[in-house]
């Protein structure tokens, strides 16, 4: 039994204990030789790829550290970084070719992506026939006593602001889709993730330690008793959080069962366990336990139980995945889901306290939810223009809602207040077509597959959450979100 190898690597010869085998070149994330084409590119195309995917690791990064680059500047210089890498990846691949897309899904998904940004432009237009005008400006105008050019919009400025962040996460998902082909480039985007997850999850302990007073330079003005990282919504934070934390999981996923021989004995599976704990899984382990503290410590409901939905749903896709090395025992499963649950109860006491019934009910998101439907069967299928919810929901507010309030903490609900229900629709079928292209992928793929696994648990951990907050509001969160995404889709086709 002393020589049996903890690490299977498939050849039954017994070794020694400290002359570890290298692991299996499809069984985790791993860098592999650059493909075909890569191979017979240019120094300059070389150079340019080179660019491109530092640019990327650059965006990925950085989003997160102005607020979650919830400020005008910061989502400015977003979009401009966006469309430089978008230019750098369409000179280095030329145009898109059939192979880029081998699914309709994607071209469909598109499609209904560029209606709404059509009908978001159309939302701006003043010369749209005055019956679609909103009847707002009718009520200025009277008001005012001076003509004014209406539009469907009644916020126009803020419609363009919304289209043009749109069409920055189009081509953010676009261009991560085209590095993510190559699996050395999804490797190192999932990488700058978690390790950025990990290192603003420090900051954040380190800022709530010192009492809590700062987000990077700028006094706190917000959730004073919530840790928030360099976020200023403590649900934001959580999101952003989470799906670092899901990345992070997927990685612990891959490279626990893809080295560790499962057909041991018990005794043998716990010394290999410890033996990787303490070595190669050291960092990735401390990474995660830190993530898991700052999403306690910041004391979001939600934030909480959309990230455990979103770890169940990676730990659900990694063991029906065929390429994923997970042994298929559910009693496994269930063992990871049980201590899960087990960590929650014991370290998030303070965030399960404001889940009882009587916090719940006095949370004033129903009546929100009550006025927001109440606006949308006004405008149904005009809707009050993309980003307008922040001026028009005044106009439903009653007394038991803070005059605070900027969005409907509800996503579905407030993008068919603003787009009308049609245009909603389709942004929100767009998005669940490409999870289902993640979706495909973990029975198509034979190596790789836990990268359509982080896509799908990704977007179970966002769809959960935009049930009651707003964390796709803030362009950090999105651009996490749409690269996970398009990790997952690219690599739930391409074997490369």
């Amino acid at each position: 039994m002393a020589d049996r190898p903890l690490i299977d690597d498939g050849d039954p010869r017994p070794r020694r204990r400290d002359r570890l085998p290298p692991p299996p070149s499809g069984s985790q994330l791993s860098l592999r030789e650059p493909s075909g084409r890569q191979r017979n590119a240019g120094p300059v195309s070389r150079m340019a790829n080179r660019f491109a995917q530092i640019l990327a690791v650059a965006l990925v990064v950085l989003a997160p550290f102005p607020f979650g680059s919830n400020r005008p500047w910061a989502w400015s210089a977003l979009g401009v970084v966006a469309a430089v890498l978008l230019i750098v990846i369409q000179v280095v691949d030329g145009p898109a070719k059939r192979q880029d897309v081998p699914s309709r899904l994607l071209p469909t998904a598109a499609v209904l992506f560029g209606l709404v940004v059509l009908w978001a432009c159309v939302q701006v237009l003043p010369w749209v026939p005055a019956e679609l005008h909103h009847p707002f400006w009718g009520d200025a105008m009277t008001t005012l006593a001076v003509p004014l050019s209406g539009s469907i919009s009644i916020s126009p400025w803020r419609t363009a602001i919304g289209i043009y962040r749109l069409v920055t996460y189009a081509a953010v998902f676009w261009s991560m889709y085209k590095l993510a082909s190559d699996s050395r480039a999804a490797h190192l985007l999932v990488n700058a993730i978690v390790i950025s997850g990990a290192v603003y999850a420090l900051y954040g302990f380190v800022a709530f330690v010192g009492g809590n007073h700062t987000i990077l330079w700028f006094e706190k003005w917000a959730y004073l008793d919530d840790l928030t990282s360099v976020f200023v919504n403590r649900n934001s934070y959580a999101t952003y959080n989470g799906l670092c934390l899901t990345a992070a999981v997927g990685q612990l996923i891959v490279k626990l069962f893809g080295r560790l021989d499962m057909r041991q004995s018990a005794k043998g599976v716990i010394a290999g366990l410890l033996e990787m704990a303490t070595r190669e899984m050291a960092p990735l382990i401390v990474a995660i336990c830190l993530m898991l503290a700052t999403l306690f410590l910041s004391h979001s409901r939600m934030g909480l139980v959309a990230t455990m939905g979103g770890l169940a749903a990676i730990v659900a896709c990694a063991a029906v995945a065929r390429s994923v090395p997970m042994p298929p025992r559910w009693p496994l499963v269930i063992v990871i889901g049980m201590a899960l649950c087990g960590i929650v109860l014991v370290s998030g006491s303070d965030t399960l306290n404001r889940l009882t019934p009587d916090i719940v009910a006095g949370d004033e998101r129903a009546e929100i939810y009550r006025l927001t439907l109440e606006g949308i069967a006004t405008q149904p299928w005009r809707g009050t223009g993309l980003g307008s919810f922040v001026d028009v929901f005044g106009f439903y507010r009653t007394p038991i809602v803070s005059e605070s309030i900027e969005f409907a903490h509800n996503s579905y609900l407030e993008n068919a207040f603003e787009l009308g229900i049609p245009a909603a629709v389709c942004l929100n079928l767009a998005l669940m077509l490409v999870g289902s292209v993640c979706v495909g992928g973990l029975v198509a793929r034979r190596r790789d597959g836990i990268y359509p696994c982080i896509g799908v648990a990704a977007t179970v951990l966002v769809g959960l959450h935009s049930l009651t907050d707003f964390s796709l509001q803030i362009p950090a969160v999105t651009v996490t979100y749409l690269t996970l995404l398009a990790m997952g889709a690219a690599q739930s086709y391409r074997q490369g």
